[in-house]
């Protein structure tokens, strides 16, 4: 299972990107966030608490390497097309369904995760097939 240290070099070398502060989304989406990271499967092991969260947030820029993602602005109805990584869990947040896919493809699951089936691999799988049927359109 890769780090998020890994996801943001891959990101890097997948999209024109530049880094963004949180303060560019409202506070209702910031707190939405909190609350998803708080809730989501891979926080249930570590239980990470508010205070203990890092996010780095990602804002494609409008470029032909990026069009296959920024198509998804029209759906959207947003500005950019963006991806949110919290550190501490490796929660993935993006408002193009291709790059959260593909995000979590590349994140990958433990070997635990693999051998027992959890349900941090069920939904590993389950993005592997959506991405492979082109559920992102």
């Amino acid at each position: 299972m890769k780090n998020v240290q890994e996801l943001k070099k891959w990101l890097a070398g997948e999209a024109d990107v530049e880094s963004i502060s949180l303060s560019e989304f409202t506070g209702l989406f910031r707190r939405l966030l909190v609350y998803n990271v708080k809730n989501a499967l891979c926080n249930q092991r570590r239980q990470v608490k508010e205070n203990e969260m890092k996010f780095c947030a990602y804002k494609l820029l409008r470029t032909e390497k990026n069009q296959p993602y920024n198509k998804a602005l029209n759906a959207v109805h947003e500005p950019f097309v963006y991806v949110v990584l919290e550190e501490e869990t490796g929660y993935i947040c993006s408002n193009s369904a291709k790059l959260y896919l593909q995000l979590r493809i590349e994140q990958g699951v433990s070997a635990e995760d693999r051998k027992q089936k959890s349900l941090l691999y069920r939904d590993y799988m389950g993005c592997v097939k959506a991405f492979q049927n082109g559920e992102y359109e």
